[in-house]
């Protein structure tokens, strides 16, 4: 009898990726200072990567190939364009700060 199915390890590897997401939300936030625009990118980006993975798992675990590569293309997509221009944020303050 098999314990952990593949649901149960894709909750558990989301759990890990979400703590580590805040863990380093915060650790940023500490180092360099975000303002309320880049909590915001970085928050909505780091949730829509998470149900990015989420949604192409669990799409690969129900036989949907072609539907997690989708998930890949339109949640992934909007993730990384966030990250980046919260990044733009981050290096244009501190380009004002010196």
């Amino acid at each position: 009898m098999d314990i952990f199915k593949g649901v149960e390890i894709m909750f558990f590897w989301l759990g890990v990726l979400s703590t580590l997401a805040v863990v380093l939300m915060i650790y940023l936030n500490k180092t360099y200072g975000f303002d309320w625009k880049t909590w915001t990118m970085t928050g909505f980006g780091a949730f829509l990567f998470i149900f990015c993975v989420a949604w192409s798992v669990s799409s690969v675990l129900e036989g949907e190939p072609q539907a997690a590569a989708l998930g890949l293309v339109f949640f992934g997509s909007p993730a990384i364009i966030l990250f980046l221009l919260a990044r733009r944020g981050i290096v244009k303050k501190l380009k004002k700060s010196d």
